[in-house]
């Protein structure tokens, strides 16, 4: 009796409205061609759709061979989806289009070549009016190679009155992953970013790139982030992840709303900092250096302000300069430190009270530099007496001094014939000579440490048998008519060959 009320409950449950099922898997096959909208296209024979097979439907697009991978086309009116998955699996691969002006929806996450062994999977927002809404994450690259191409279209991940939607980036250290938003594209998350690990825009482990712009250097996609995360897109520029047209234009930083805009700078002039960004440079008087773009309206004004400290969060370091048209600023730097600074931009043409660009962070660093090198130019000798001592002198520049004594050493790295080798006289010296034997080209390596960083130069020594064998050798070399011996000189030795041989003939005539 009690087995048959287990079994009753059982019914009665998976009966109820709302109760757990799995999900609908459509899986691509492209047996007729590219048209989403075709059911024959996917293995149930039917398009996805929440709901048409009893479950949410999860559309899968992947296979370990290329196929004819789906589009969605003006017109189209695809209907809700679960979760959408592209090559999410060991040696797949996929592709979707979405373009002239469908939308999407998508109620669950978007994963995107988000699994172990992936190898390359792509989605296309294309065109204006074209939208794809992920109503939770995107989760993109765990392996393989991935790209996102927002191209005048939007992507929306997840909801604004539900921000824990993370978007992750190329989580797996083999990942490579490419996000292009371009052309008035627009990639909007709505994650909350002062959740930490729930909602925030997190780059992992891999090869990270989102590259925001346009086809013909004007213009620009955007990048919309919730929250103020400033000072993370500041960081994010300056590691290489987000750029503009490959790095071509500056990345413009502004906060409206509630909601951080990433843009391809739309100013001529670029802000060319100075120290470069990530330099090492030498401690003591030092000078920041900008450059200002013209306003947006003859006759306006341009200034900045600047700030500049040893604070990673750039803006929690003091102003040093305030609402000033300068493009430049005299500072002091201390050893061993690391210095962060950023702009804020302002255009009275455009706004009295509002910056009108934030620049990225910029880095440099007064921390230990190598010594320059310079192991003299190469060499070309010859033989006397048989061998030759060429005098070596290498050069060094340590402008901190480093943190300890110079070190320097001479290698031989190649000679002729290891069975006769060349000899340095004090391999530890900076001035030292080497003693050569056997004809052939040489490479001796110099090298100086400075207690922390080793440089080396290399030079190349060229040894002829004698002069003229060096003579031969050069260009433009010419024998000299009378030369009958070919020593370079003419002399008596000639004169003999010329009378030995005075009146003899070898022609056929009788």
């Amino acid at each position: 009796m009690r087995t048959k009320r287990v079994i009753i409950l059982l019914m009665v449950l998976l009966w109820l409205p709302g109760s757990v099922r799995a999900d609908d898997i459509y899986l691509w096959t492209g047996a007729l061609g590219d048209d989403w909208m075709t059911a024959a296209n996917w293995d149930v024979a039917a398009v996805p759709a929440n709901g048409a097979l009893g479950g949410d439907a999860d559309a899968t697009i992947g296979s370990t061979t290329p196929l004819t991978w789906p589009v969605l086309d003006a017109g189209d009116m695809p209907p809700v989806i679960d979760d959408l998955w592209i090559a999410n699996g060991s040696g797949l691969m996929g592709e979707l289009l979405v373009q002239g002006g469908v939308t999407l929806t998508c109620t669950d996450d978007l994963k995107i070549g988000y699994d172990a062994g992936s190898v390359y999977a792509k989605l296309t927002v294309k065109d204006a009016g074209t939208t794809v809404l992920g109503l939770k994450s995107l989760e993109l690259g765990a392996d393989g190679t991935v790209v996102i191409d927002v191209d005048g279209g939007t992507l929306v991940i997840g909801e604004v009155d539900k921000p824990k939607w993370n978007m992750i980036v190329a989580e797996g250290a083999d990942a490579n992953v490419t996000i292009l938003i371009r052309n008035g594209g627009l990639l909007e998350h709505h994650g909350d970013y002062a959740e930490d690990d729930r909602g925030g825009l997190i780059i992992g482990d891999g090869t990270a790139l989102i590259d925001i712009g346009s086809d013909s250097g004007f213009g620009s996609g955007t990048l919309k982030l919730k929250n103020d995360v400033r000072d993370l897109v500041r960081s994010l520029y300056h590691d290489g992840i987000i750029v503009a047209d490959g790095g071509d234009r500056d990345v413009r930083i502004s906060f409206f709303d509630g909601y951080t805009y990433v843009t391809a700078s739309d100013f001529t002039t670029r802000i060319n900092p100075s120290p470069s960004d990530g330099a090492t440079v030498l401690f003591g008087p030092a000078r920041l250096g900008w450059t200002l773009p013209e306003p947006s309206v003859p006759g306006g004004l341009v200034t900045c302000d600047v700030y500049f400290g040893t604070h990673p969060d750039v803006e929690a370091n003091p102003k040093v300069v305030v609402r000033q048209a300068v493009e430049s600023l005299d500072v002091t730097l201390v050893p061993l430190t690391e210095y962060y600074w950023a702009l804020d931009l302002y255009d009275s043409s455009v706004s009295m009270t509002e910056p009108i660009y934030l620049s990225p962070m910029y880095r440099f660093n007064t921390m230990n530099m190598a010594p320059d090198v310079n192991a003299g130019a190469d060499v070309t000798a010859w033989l006397e007496n048989g061998l030759k001592v060429v005098p070596l002198e290498g050069f060094v520049s340590d402008q901190d001094g480093g943190p300890g004594s110079a070190t320097y050493q001479w290698t031989v790295i190649s000679e002729p014939n290891a069975l006769n080798p060349a000899q340095i006289s004090d391999p530890f010296a900076r001035v030292s000579a080497v003693t050569l034997k056997e004809l052939g080209s040489y490479t001796l390596q110099f090298e100086a440490g400075d207690g922390e960083f080793v440089t080396t130069d290399t030079l190349q020594i060229m040894l002829y048998a004698d002069a003229c064998d060096h003579a031969r050798h050069q260009a433009g070399f010419e024998i000299l008519l009378g030369d009958t011996n070919n020593d370079c000189i003419v002399d008596f030795r000639d004169l003999a060959n010329l009378a030995s041989s005075w009146l003899q003939k070898n022609d056929t005539m009788p």
